[in-house]
């Protein structure tokens, strides 16, 4: 529903923002630092005196006596600290009863008391297993050594260093194994990827499910910094708490908080370039008319044969207005367009109240030479605001009150182009685009005529892309959106030991709304100086001011979502059980359509024996009001089992524990659900008009409005149901390898779909929806990761991964007597069907001698393909189109990533590849003469001849392009890659007089880059991810920036 709207929503928004940001602060420092006052007050009360402070000293070192930098030191209870200095040295204000805490990222926490000491020593153990040591799980945490589940996680700072991505899903690529990102446009503000977790198990909506804090919601638009981890769950045992939303996997993305200690202010300034990541350019137009002839007198078209006169037009190059030759890459694309991004945050906190606050802002510019025009701006660019305030407070010692408020603003700009209907409703607008940038021809019309009008080609105005990126208007859609949680968990000891609770609840709305501005100007073609020219619009067309379309509402969403639990935690000697028991409802309206409703009840009980034996049993009774009364409830349950072989007495009699740290075996089982794929409302029958009853013959009478009956209902539709199995092996070697090993196996039932094949014709309605697909996938992951440190000053890390899955079609409503290779079944997910092009017929005899086609077969000739009869019948048609067994979904995905530390400089890279991928080339690059312009493409001049019989590509062809042009084999690519996808490298600088006179800690000065290289044989014009002429091209970026923390 479109609605006019006049609300000053952008004054809202920002005032929304410096209330929610001010808040935070007011809060913090209100708040935290009196408690901080208080807390040391109440302390030297109970003493009964004032404690002196005196000065100590000391030093961090790790095991081996090697100094640590960067390690902070805080008196325990305050924030008062210090951050030690390059030789782990420090000094701090103390007195004899303080206690000092040591804290270093990758070391475990250490503690001291003063006492009469005036220095302190700190000796370090190193925790390499400190980044992972707890895992984020499904309402919930774990450790990470008792996790039975199929889980992995990386840090937001994984992401802060993806150079220069703009959105979240674009920066996972290659980080995570059983993760594949594919992004499918360069677009600014539209080039997030989309991601599949262990591929593709429906034909429906594979998209995982996304929870930012746990609740459902966008994430593209999270500012990274803002980010503390992001968990990955794969197997039942880890989704099978969601229900029916957790069959395509879940990702939970969790932000970041702040813990007691001194107030941390970190900024970040990121400023960066980007370009295209591909080029394109066809051959002169003098070769291209002589190839154009060729093809023409093999066709016979003698009235079309270029003459050596009007060649040499174009060959000497007589007027730049009636016989252009325009580089189109040169005039589109600039060289390099600009990226940058911000971000200011601080934490801290006290015994009372802990806060972690930020602000961010993003701006990705075009990479077209798009101007800016007096009355409007058609260039491509996004532009978002971020903001976030979590706020922990501890209103009593058994009580904490957690609030969060955070969001976004954005603006998406583009141009209008001379296509129907808005670029943010109508895809084809946006499709249509790029699709002529990549076809306009390259000598049919200059720029602009001498008299500075733009011109066209004489079919109309859309041809020229300088138009269209600059004279058709703008589109800008604005948006925003504003979630908030409330959330108190309470400590019940007192009422049974290890019990707690937790309620929750939270509010997201997403508000956007787009505005059109629409120009036209007057455009011309003239062949030449002595013909007439053709005028768009009309020759006497005066031009007017462009058209301000209103504030036309896109979305208004809200979501409301409540929740409570139930958990218990409690160690009885070996034992250690845990339980939880979880509702949640959720109630979200989009515009003004019904309210979506779904709710949960959740159980999840955990058992670990001496570290030894792990078990974990998970259910969920959920449901979803996308489906009839009496199915909307399923029950999902799993369970998982480990074996921690390293723990055995009899392993640790072996004496093998420095070389096999580790060594764990986990199995989990499991069934969960999915209504992603699902339409609402299959189970009722709907009525429609749109036509009227006639009654006579003469003079026909057309007042009664007809109604008629929908679709036939299907009150059995439910959720596809899937059923999970994962066998995973853990491995930890020499205290610097550590190596992680899963086998899955999935099977996928009730997939909702119409049996649009085996419907009857009698049947006399459209088909009906039916739970009767069925897949089948499976696959396995590995993840190697090593780390080693050889002195005090260098230390570095590899880590490898590589993920394979591979999945199959069971059942997809195939008719009994199809013919095997014409069914789905047995086929992969996403398949397609082609001729077999086997050979270039390189003769006449070979002509008359071959299989007869069904497409123009009387005029085939030397030069074209020859194709597979794969049915035996004598004709090459529909029937011989056989399936491919290689989709565009990858098979393999892997990553290598890598670096090293040396005293105060850091590298990193991070490699990326896909294999076992096939896409086809788009026919605007596949076959010259596109719309039949006299083009040529580079790519495409080993073509057949007499002269060339060992040519690659086909005889060129202008008019009879039938029996060529069908979907075959050729032109299908192999689309694997592998792409640096990432590097790093930065200089830390840390000095006593930066800390002292500007309060600087640390400042990093980086340089990185983004999709910077590609390896691939894929067709050079374009990038193999995205593969596509109807999109925005990808883009390579190069950053320079720095970090600073006070």
């Amino acid at each position: 529903m479109n609605r006019k709207i006049s609300l000053k929503t952008s004054k809202r928004l920002r005032v929304a923002l410096q209330f929610s940001f001010c808040f935070g602060l007011l809060f913090c420092f209100l708040f935290g630092e009196s408690s901080l006052y208080a807390s040391e007050s109440t302390f030297q009360t109970t003493t009964g005196q004032n404690p002196v402070p005196k000065k100590v000293s000391g030093v961090v070192l790790d095991n081996n006596r090697i100094p640590l930098s960067g390690a902070t030191i805080i008196i325990k209870g305050t924030t008062k600290g210090v951050m030690v200095d390059a030789d782990g040295k420090f000094t701090i204000d103390a007195s004899d009863s303080d206690v000092l805490v040591a804290n270093m990222l990758g070391y475990s926490r250490k503690e001291v008391k003063v006492g009469n000491a005036a220095f302190v020593e700190f000796i370090m153990a190193e925790d390499v297993t400190e980044l992972n040591d707890v895992v984020i799980v499904g309402y919930g945490i774990q450790k990470k050594a008792s996790t039975v589940g199929a889980i992995t996680q990386t840090k937001g700072e994984e992401l802060v260093k993806s150079g220069g991505a703009t959105n979240i899903s674009s920066a996972l690529s290659g980080i995570l194994p059983g993760v594949t990102a594919i992004q499918a446009s360069g677009e600014p503000g539209m080039d997030h990827a989309t991601i599949t977790i262990r591929g593709k198990s429906t034909w429906g909506n594979s998209d995982p499910l996304v929870l930012v804090d746990g609740i459902e919601r966008s994430y593209n638009d999270l500012d990274p910094n803002e980010i503390e981890s992001i968990s990955v769950l794969k197997d039942a045992s880890a989704t099978a708490v969601y229900g029916v939303k957790g069959a395509n996997g879940v990702i939970l993305i969790t932000t970041k908080r702040g813990k007691e200690g001194a107030i941390q202010i970190n900024f970040t300034s990121n400023f960066g370039l980007k370009q295209t990541t591909r080029h394109y350019d066809y051959v002169d137009h003098v070769s291209a008319m002589y190839i154009a002839n060729e093809a023409n007198i093999a066709e016979q078209a003698w009235n079309v044969i270029y003459s050596e006169q009007y060649i040499d037009n174009w060959r000497y190059k007589k007027s730049q207005y009636y016989y252009p030759e325009l580089d189109w890459s040169e005039l589109l694309y600039k060289d390099f367009a600009p990226s940058q991004q911000y971000n200011l945050n601080l934490s801290g906190g006290s015994s009372f109240v802990k806060y972690f606050a930020s602000v961010g802002y993003m701006k990705d510019d075009d990479i077209f030479k798009t101007e800016k025009q007096p009355e409007y701006d058609p260039r491509f660019y996004y532009e978002r605001y971020n903001y976030r305030t979590n706020l922990d407070m501890n209103i009593s010692k058994t009580t904490v009150l957690s609030v969060n408020l955070s969001g976004d603003i954005s603006i998406r700009n583009r141009t209008l182009g001379t296509f129907d209907g808005d670029p943010f409703t109508n895809s084809a607008n946006n499709e249509q685009l790029f699709e002529y940038i990549y076809g306009t021809p390259n000598y049919e019309f200059p720029v602009r005529y001498e008299d500075g009008m733009v011109a066209q080609t004489a079919r109309g105005p859309e041809w020229n892309p300088i138009l269209n990126l600059n004279y058709q208007g703008s589109a800008t859609l604005k948006s925003s959106q504003l979630f908030s949680d409330v959330i108190v968990k309470q400590d019940m000891d007192a009422i049974l030991k290890g019990l707690s609770a937790k309620a929750q609840i939270s509010y997201n709305t997403t508000y956007a709304y787009y505005r059109i501005i629409d120009k036209d100007i007057q455009t011309r073609y003239q062949a030449d100086e002595n013909t007439e020219p053709i005028y768009s619009p009309a020759e006497d067309y005066v031009e007017k001011p462009a058209t301000y379309g209103g504030e036309t509402l896109l979305t208004y969403d809200r979501d409301f979502y409540y929740e409570a639990s139930l958990s218990y935690a409690r160690l009885f000697g070996k034992h250690d059980v845990t339980a939880l028991g979880l509702f949640n409802r959720r109630k979200r309206e989009e515009n003004t359509d019904f309210p979506y409703y779904e709710e949960s009840w959740v159980g999840r009980t955990t058992y670990n024996f001496d570290n030894r034996y792990f078990a974990e049993f998970n259910c969920a009774y959920t449901g979803s009001e996308k489906f009839a009364p009496g199915k909307r409830f399923g029950f999902f349950p799993s369970m998982a089992a480990g074996w921690m072989i390293t723990e055995e007495p009899f392993f640790k009699a072996l004496n093998l524990s420095k070389i096999i740290n580790s060594a764990k075996v986990r199995y989990s089982y499991g069934e969960v659900g999915s209504d992603r794929g699902a339409s609402r409302f299959t189970y009722v029958t709907d009525y429609s008009s749109g036509s009227y009853v006639s009654f006579g013959s003469e003079q026909a009478y057309n007042d009664y409005v007809l109604y008629y009956e929908g679709g036939a209902a299907n009150v059995n539709a439910t959720w596809e149901s899937t059923t999970k199995k994962n066998l995973g092996f853990e491995l930890g070697l020499v205290d610097k390898l550590s190596i992680v090993i899963d086998l899955f196996k999935e099977n996928r039932e009730n997939i909702l779909m119409r049996r649009d094949n085996t419907t009857p014709v009698w049947f006399g309605q459209t088909a009906p929806y039916a739970n009767v697909g069925r897949t089948k996938n499976h696959g396995y992951e590995i993840e190697a990761n090593w780390r080693d440190k050889i002195n005090d000053k260098l230390s570095y890390f590899v880590k490898a991964g590589l993920s394979f899955q591979e999945n199959r079609v069971i059942y997809r409503d195939d008719p009994m007597f199809r013919l095997d290779y014409q069914k789905a079944a047995n086929k992969p997910i996403g398949y397609s069907t082609r001729l077999q092009q086997s050979d270039i017929l390189g003769s006449w005899n070979d002509v008359y001698n071959y299989t007869a086609s069904a497409y123009q077969n009387s005029y085939r000739i030397p030069g074209d393909f020859a194709y597979n009869d794969y049915n035996g019948d004598g004709v090459i048609d529909e029937n011989d189109k056989v399936p491919s067994s290689i989709t565009g979904t990858p098979a393999y995905t892997f990553s290598l990533n890598f670096g090293f530390k040396y005293k105060n400089f850091d590298f990193r890279a991070l490699f990326y590849g896909v294999a076992e991928v096939e896409k086809r080339l788009p026919g605007g690059l596949l076959w010259d003469f596109n719309a039949t312009y006299t083009t040529v493409w580079k790519q495409n001049l080993d073509y057949w001849s007499e002269t060339n019989l060992d040519a690659t590509q086909p005889r060129e062809s202008i008019k009879l392009t039938s029996h060529n042009h069908q979907t075959s084999t050729y032109g299908v690519m192999d689309a694997s890659y592998i792409r640096l996808k990432t590097v790093e490298m930065s200089y830390n600088i840390k000095s006593a007089s930066m800390k002292k006179y500007f309060g600087i800690e640390n400042f990093q000065l980086y340089l990185n880059g983004n999709n910077l290289l590609t390896f691939t044989s894929f067709d050079d014009r374009l990038d193999p991810e995205a593969a596509s002429t109807s999109v925005y091209p990808l883009t390579k970026r190069y950053n320079l920036g720095f970090r600073i923390s006070f």
